[in-house]
């Protein structure tokens, strides 16, 4: 079954990089690759070398909304993932969302999604109402999730983990472009809803996503401007909510961003002065409507050449265990075996206490650093008495239907 994999990417040349070199070494085959971004996007493709295996779509408009539809026009997969270009998908990520396409009646596909240290979860699993609130799911790490949605919910997927049946998503008429940004998902699967779609959640089927700075938000996750998030939710109201909830739900959303912004100026992050004008940002919204017909697309065209970015899945992988004055050496060879497509890991584990970070270096690797008996799950305790291999072992095993290891090699 062909995918189709969308990549938004908007100035960001170096992280769409490290997206489409994780992409590379997928374990499921065939799927194509179409990057929806701009100028920098595309030289990031070229520099790659990969300008004859992925579709570019220009576009540079500010709208998230709009980039996904210009990404599913130009989809000729059965099914359409989307992932960001500041996240990298673990090996096994599309054979993980595949197999919670194998229920029928399910169109909706998501994944666990790991924060910026590569061991805590940004997001497991929600639900939203039809006035914009979430509950999280308490789901299982070892099992899918099927997860129907009410009269008053929708199961919430992550824009940067997620995949739908591309027919379904193109019978409602795909995203609506008035959320230029926020609850465009939320949106899609409320509609998605009325047509009986069931959502799975696929824990192994993970991205790590960097949360990097963007025209709305800057390094430290800090907004830069409140307008959209207020005017989105308006549109979600409008379309989906009694509306005598609407005022009650406004409130609500601004009492929850106020929080998060006062949360930002104790860090250090934010200025009282900037607390007050971001909240001022969202007061000054009014309803109006947003969807912009210039940005509107047909989903009947069909492209006359199928440009397939993998035909066959990664097989081959290896692990490298290593000390920590060994890591230039280790980190080198690493780099070299990555370039023939070989999913590689290295495990460089010192003797002491320190937490675990994860990441996937640029040159087209995962590492993995931290304490021999130092603290992985951050809910674990702080120190664990533990040999050197055997941490290897568990480490390995708590990732093991996320990423494939291969044969073990210490150093």
């Amino acid at each position: 079954m062909l995918v189709s994999v969308i990549v938004l990417s908007r100035d960001r040349k170096h992280l769409l990089r490290r997206a489409l070199q994780s992409l590379l070494l997928q374990s499921y085959a065939p799927f194509e690759v179409i990057v929806v971004g701009d100028a920098q996007a595309e030289a990031a493709i070229e520099s790659l070398g990969l300008g004859d295996k992925v579709v570019f779509v220009p576009f540079d408009a500010p709208n998230v909304a709009a980039a996904r539809n210009a990404g599913l026009a130009a989809a000729q997969g059965e099914i359409t993932a989307f992932i960001d270009d500041d996240a990298v998908a673990e090996t096994h990520w599309l054979s993980g969302l595949l197999e919670g396409f194998e229920a029928p009646n399910v169109m909706v596909v998501g994944g666990f999604v790991r924060a910026r240290n590569g061991i805590s979860y940004q997001w497991r699993g929600q639900t939203i109402s039809s006035v914009g609130t979430h509950e999280a799911l308490d789901l299982p790490a070892d099992q899918i999730s099927y997860i129907p949605a009410t009269a008053k919910t929708a199961p919430e997927v992550m824009g940067t983990n997620c995949a739908y049946r591309s027919a379904a998503l193109r019978e409602i008429g795909g995203f609506d472009t008035g959320f230029a940004y926020f609850l465009d998902e939320s949106d899609v699967n409320f509609r998605l809803a009325q047509i009986g779609a069931v959502t799975a959640i696929v824990p192994w089927a993970e991205v790590h996503h960097g949360l990097a700075p963007s025209g709305q938000r800057t390094g430290g996750n800090v907004p830069t401007s409140l307008e959209q998030i207020a005017r989105s939710m308006m549109l979600f109201l409008d379309k989906h909510a009694e509306a005598g909830l609407h005022g009650r739900a406004m409130e609500r959303l601004r009492s929850a961003q106020r929080i998060k912004l006062l949360e930002h100026m104790r860090a250090g992050r934010l200025t009282p002065g900037g607390v007050l004008s971001l909240l001022a940002s969202f007061d000054r919204v009014v309803r109006t409507t947003q969807t912009d017909p210039a940005l509107d697309v047909q989903f009947t065209s069909e492209r006359s050449i199928v440009r397939v970015f993998k035909e066959q899945a990664s097989q081959e992988a290896v692990t490298f265990l290593a000390w920590p004055w060994q890591r230039k050496t280790v980190m080198e060879r690493a780099a070299q075996i990555a370039k023939t497509g070989c999913s590689v890991t290295v495990f460089d584990l010192s003797p002491s206490t320190l937490f675990h970070r994860v990441w996937f270096d640029k040159r087209g690797f995962w590492v993995h650093r931290g304490g021999i008996w130092g603290k992985s799950e951050r809910t674990g305790p702080l120190m664990q008495p533990i040999r050197r291999k055997a941490r290897l072992a568990q480490e390995m095993a708590t990732r093991s239907k996320a990423r494939n290891f291969g044969t073990v090699e210490v150093v």
